[in-house]
């Protein structure tokens, strides 16, 4: 998720680090930073008080994959990487924006894909005055080693992340 934002009585600001954006750590805005892009990271709490706002939620992504040695699946979508790993040679399909994971005639692996889609992340929230705000959360993960296909086209959907929460005293 993304980091927070913290004004203790007395001291000067604290912006607390996050996997994410992190909190309103510009001297300037005192905004809290995006989260990372495509990884579903949550944006960083703003420091608060006037347009002081969190960090917007990074969208999410697909990543499918399936093993193509010898006669593997035929498919298109998204960007595509051929390696080789202890296993044989795989092909990965990764999807950062809507699009179509397309098969059009199965492999002899049978008739399975691994995949890992990646939600969308929480905002970061602002807060007024000196108030602390937090960060928003990653968006969730759903994996699979073993997802059923058959040569059919699938829709790819991609979540957006969360809008930065503004100052609402």
């Amino acid at each position: 998720g993304g980091g927070g934002y913290q004004y203790p009585s007395g001291t000067e600001q604290s912006p607390i680090p996050g996997g994410g954006g992190r909190g309103g750590c510009d001297p300037t805005s005192m905004n809290g930073e995006d989260g990372t892009t495509k990884t579903g990271s949550g944006g960083g709490g703003g420091r608060g008080g006037g347009t002081r706002n969190g960090g917007n939620g990074a969208p999410g992504c697909v990543l499918i994959r399936y093993k193509k040695s010898n006669i593997g699946h035929t498919a298109t979508g998204g960007t595509t990487t051929e390696y080789a790993n202890p296993e044989g040679l795989w092909k990965a399909h990764k999807f950062t924006s809507p699009g179509t994971f397309t098969i059009s005639a199965l492999g002899e692996y049978g008739n399975n894909v691994e995949y890992m889609a990646i939600g969308g992340g929480g905002a970061g929230g602002g807060g007024p005055g000196r108030d602390r705000s937090g960060g928003g959360g990653a968006g969730a993960i759903r994996t699979s080693s073993s997802w059923p296909v058959t040569a059919t086209s699938y829709p790819v959907s991609i979540g957006p992340g969360g809008s930065g929460g503004g100052n609402n005293p």
